[in-house]
């Protein structure tokens, strides 16, 4: 590992940031893995009878809003993501201590990890918005930020996931997003589950990187095994985000 991030690992200093991507190592009660977000695509086009090509997820979902209702849109994501048992690597990430874990993911896996483990160096105290916000001491507690909402107790609050929603993502989670910010700052931040050109990774990293203008953001990390030469240049020079 690279020494920022293993002294920040080591030290409890470490902010996990977790994207659709790990929904690899979720499985379902029917056995298969929980979606991506081009997997969540495919099946809200075949729900609604849709008859289009796949694209991206927030044209899809607000088309499916149109043509049916939100209720029902949001129906058909909590189904989708309902009871998702982690596997041995995603328990494996409840065996750290983190000052905090951000998520834009609506599913409540990792929760579910840290009840499995029987040892947790920390207990889990999900949000969703503002007023879901109690005070975490980082030593005995990880609070795990649900960015877009979570439809799932303890926290049902309003997802984030057509086009318009995107428009106003940020009402009622002000505060949530200045926790992200302030950790951003003065934290070391490790990116897993995000595709270089995943545009809810990008919106994230590029509101953190308006706060430090005209100077970059810390430096910060992210795994991705697919990585693309070019998005790991560009993260790099540009976003201070060394990939591994």
């Amino acid at each position: 590992l690279p020494l920022g991030l293993k002294q920040a690992l080591e030290k409890g200093d470490c902010v996990l940031f977790l994207g659709a991507g790990i929904g690899y190592h979720y499985k379902r009660p029917d056995g298969t893995s929980a979606p991506d977000g081009n997997k969540l695509v495919e099946e809200i086009i075949d729900h609604f009878k849709l008859d289009i090509a796949p694209t991206d997820l927030p044209r899809v979902a607000q088309l499916a809003e149109l043509r049916s209702s939100r209720p029902a849109l949001d129906a058909v994501i909590k189904k989708s993501l309902a009871n998702l048992e982690p596997d041995e690597h995603i328990r494996w990430l409840t065996t750290f201590r983190w000052r905090a874990i951000f998520t834009t993911n609506y599913d409540m896996g990792l929760e579910r990890a840290y009840k499995l483990n029987e040892n947790p160096p920390q207990k889990a105290i999900p949000i969703g918005v503002t007023a879901d916000l109690v005070y975490t001491d980082t030593y005995v507690d990880v609070p795990i930020f649900h960015l877009h909402g979570s439809p799932f107790n303890p926290i049902p609050s309003p997802i984030v996931i057509t086009q318009a929603d995107y428009t106003r993502y940020q009402e009622n989670r002000e505060m949530v997003w200045n926790r992200l910010k302030n950790d951003s700052a003065t934290s070391t931040i490790l990116y897993v589950g995000y595709s270089g050109r995943d545009p809810n990774w990008q919106l994230v990293v590029e509101e953190v990187a308006r706060e430090f203008l005209p100077s970059r953001p810390p430096a910060a990390y992210r795994i991705d095994p697919f990585a693309d030469p070019l998005d790991v240049e560009l993260h790099q020079e540009v976003r201070r985000i060394e990939t591994l």
